[in-house]
């Protein structure tokens, strides 16, 4: 059985799920590096408008899968740097993607699950689920995601969680923001579909444009947010999807995106 299934709709919505239920869908390297693999493949399709991540059964990955971590806990080198390396990739490739990543938050998200959520652009949680950055507890540190982490909380809320390690609820995700929003076990997936329609309504272009370019300024000094901004603004202005839009406008019609 593999650890990673993926469903792709027509209208290019993809949804990868963790597919360990039995173990909480905890990784174990074979399970980093088929999620990695699977959104570097997804990544280069032009006909994926957005990918939707999630666990089976009823948690969204408790982090590290206790067997694989009792063999790592127990070598003084732990996964070691190219290990830890690996983790950062599957991070990277998830923050990368030219279309929007939407973690569908189902139940339990601790350590490198925590870090999906935080590498993903918009974050759904269930009422019902719990979060943790649990690695202090284990004498270790959350190396591989605290990028994503320190990104996505900022420094106060990523030193708090980081320093006791414990767990969180969703009303705490979501002051902090982890989450962006949180429903009803009910209605996860009604709510994940209302962002997947919105988006859907969007030019792919202008979407991976924007997603690039939130993430250039974020890396550059705020001095020249401004130049950015204004480049991006200037040559999306050119593109086939803004002349549609431009078209559609005027002619009172939705625009036909390719």
């Amino acid at each position: 059985m593999s650890d990673v299934l993926i469903h792709t709709t027509a209208a290019g919505i993809a949804t990868v799920t963790i597919n360990r239920a039995e173990h909480r869908n905890a990784f174990t390297m074979a399970t980093v590096e088929a999620l990695a693999e699977t959104f570097s493949d997804l990544g280069a399709r032009t006909a994926v408008r957005a990918v939707v991540l999630t666990g089976a059964g009823r948690a969204f990955s408790a982090g590290g899968d206790l067997n694989w971590m009792r063999g790592v806990l127990q070598d003084p080198d732990g996964i070691g740097r190219e290990g830890a390396g690996r983790i950062s990739r599957l991070l990277e490739e998830i923050d990368q993607m030219p279309c929007p990543v939407i973690a569908r938050v189902n139940g339990a998200a601790f350590g490198g699950g925590f870090g999906l959520i935080c590498a993903a652009d918009i974050a759904i949680a269930s009422t019902d689920a719990s979060f943790g950055l649990s690695e202090v507890r284990l004498g270790i540190v959350p190396g591989s995601i605290s990028p994503f982490v320190l990104r996505r909380l900022g420094p106060a809320a990523a030193r708090a969680f980081c320093l006791t390690g414990a767990a969180l609820d969703t009303g705490t995700a979501l002051r902090a923001g982890l989450v962006h929003r949180t429903v009803a076990p009910d209605d996860l997936d009604h709510a994940v579909d209302e962002v997947l329609a919105a988006i859907l309504q969007s030019s792919p272009v202008a979407i991976a444009t924007s997603k690039r370019l939130m993430r250039e300024m974020s890396a550059a000094p705020q001095q020249d947010w401004a130049g950015l901004g204004l480049d991006a603004i200037a040559a999306a202005w050119k593109t086939e999807d803004a002349r549609e839009a431009r078209m559609a406008f005027l002619e009172k019609r939705k625009p036909a995106f390719q």
